[in-house]
């Protein structure tokens, strides 16, 4: 079932060509990465940014956003890899036993690892059959166009209707899906090979490759509830291979596999982990991308859209707020945020799509507010179905105080629809009335920044129309205003 939400959550393959075997498509070029490090301070492209984990569950905050520079090109560096003996699998498959991040100790972590020293080599185990071989494995990020080329190959793979057999040892629980709502590739890196002796006994043998958790980002924050994945390809198949995170270092097994033309590839991908209320307060953001957008060529990082930097959405504006309003400890508020923009446009299956929230949906919930609605194009059954949508996570949060925002775009109809169902429901409802057809509120064309202060500068026109800033605290101090 997992399978239908892919199907409908990826846009904008604008085109697509096979290529020895393997899916390439074209990026739409609607942004620009500059690298505040290298206009500025002369230093280079990845400068150490500020990771900050809470104790119950993993989340990266990057530091405020600086100075918008003067427009560069950040050149990926060489990535340091080290290769150590590993099981040999069985061959032509690679093992499907991939680790959940374990959680990270609280407290801030100063990431000095982007700008990667020169690679080192290491060694698989050797076969001591009667024809032995040795493998040499290294890692080494591909160029800007290389990578964009495997990352929607690994979209149109994740989201085909014949993703098991693209994927040999697929699983449904393998099946990758950010909390940001998309399939994000975060890095691809080429496989190189040196093999001593017989290649034909080194096939299907692995080596433990070791990456920075930065490098592996690319200037993402790895959010609350989500975990990494590491999908192997060939010049045939795609293959999620073992990853595990410890601390600041991610390894994954890399195998000895030649089944096509083209140069294996590892990339790394986001996948939603578990998320569970803990025993402070309990807080969970449901929304579209106003919420949280994913990584994108025309987005930096995973963060509600039209904010410049993480913590200045509205959502991370909230939890701050939460803190202060209830004067908590830190640590103690246990925050979350979904895109759940799937349900705006799941058409004849929305009942289906709101089962995707059950695993976020307890009784134990404190909090949740619901910001969906602006991507909303059937208004003839708009009342109905969001009515049903707020009954069923009323029905499974029976204690939670639930907030209803009102669109961010002017629709009188919505927002009064919202009204309703909040009276209807127990909910309490924050119009947006304030901030709606205000060009002061947009983001427009302006500079957004990754996790690790690398500046974009966005002229989409679609992240234009949303709410910069400003509209963000907005939207934040609406909802806090609206808790008991």
């Amino acid at each position: 079932m997992i399978r239908k939400e892919f199907n409908r959550i990826i846009t904008g393959l604008a085109a697509c060509v096979m290529i020895t075997g393997q899916l390439f498509c074209v990026l739409p070029a609607s942004a620009t990465e500059i690298s505040p490090a290298a206009a500025v301070s002369g230093q280079s492209a990845g400068t150490a940014a500020q990771i900050t984990v809470s104790a119950a569950q993993q989340e990266q905050t990057a530091s405020a956003a600086p100075a918008a520079p003067a427009r560069s090109q950040a050149q990926p560096s060489a990535a340091a890899v080290q290769a150590t003996a590993a099981p040999t699998p069985s061959a032509g498959t690679a093992q499907n036993t991939a680790n959940a991040a374990p959680t990270q100790s609280a407290g801030t972590t100063q990431n000095t690892a982007n700008a990667a020293p020169t690679q080192s080599i290491g060694t698989a185990a050797q076969n001591t059959a009667a024809q032995p071989a040795t493998v040499h494995v290294a890692l080494a990020p591909l160029p800007a166009d290389n990578a964009a080329a495997m990352e929607f190959a690994v979209y149109a793979a994740f989201t085909a209707d014949n993703a098991f057999e693209l994927i040999p040892n697929l699983s449904g629980k393998d099946l990758v899906l950010s909390m940001a709502g998309g399939v994000e590739v975060l890095s691809s890196y080429a496989v190189n090979y040196t093999v001593e002796g017989n290649p034909a006994a080194a096939e299907g043998k692995t080596a433990s490759c070791s990456l920075t958790l930065p490098q592996v980002l690319n200037g993402r924050t790895l959010r609350t509830g989500e975990t990494i994945k590491a999908v192997y390809g060939t010049g045939s198949f795609l293959y999620i291979i073992p990853v595990s995170i410890n601390g600041q270092t991610v390894t994954t097994e890399v195998p000895y596999m030649q089944e096509g033309a083209v140069p294996p590839v590892v990339s790394f991908v986001v996948a939603r982990d578990v998320w569970a209320p803990g025993p402070g307060i309990d807080y969970l953001a449901i929304g579209n991308s106003i919420t949280m957008h994913p990584k994108r060529p025309y987005w930096p990082n995973a963060m509600g859209m039209g904010a410049t930097s993480i913590e200045k959405d509205y959502f991370h504006q909230v939890c701050a707020g939460l803190e202060k309003k209830y004067h908590a400890a830190p640590g103690t508020i246990n925050c979350a945020a979904m895109n759940f923009a799937i349900w705006e446009s799941a058409e004849s299956d929305r009942l289906y799509s709101m089962t995707i929230l059950d695993p976020y949906l307890t009784p134990q919930l404190d909090i949740i507010s619901i910001q969906l609605g602006e991507n909303f194009l059937d208004m003839a059954n708009f009342a109905a179905l969001y009515t049903q949508l707020v009954t069923y996570i009323r029905g499974k949060c029976p204690n939670a105080q639930i907030v209803l925002v009102g669109n961010f775009w002017t629709n009188p109809e919505a927002d009064a629809i919202k009204q309703q169902v909040a009276q209807t429901c127990s909910c309490s409802f924050v119009s947006l009335e304030p901030i709606q057809n205000n060009k002061r509120y947009l983001f427009g064309n302006a500079y957004a920044y990754d996790a690790d202060k690398r500046a974009y500068y966005s002229t989409n026109g679609g992240t234009a129309l949303h709410p910069n800033n400003e509209a963000m605290t907005f939207i934040a101090n609406g909802i806090l205003a609206a808790l008991q």
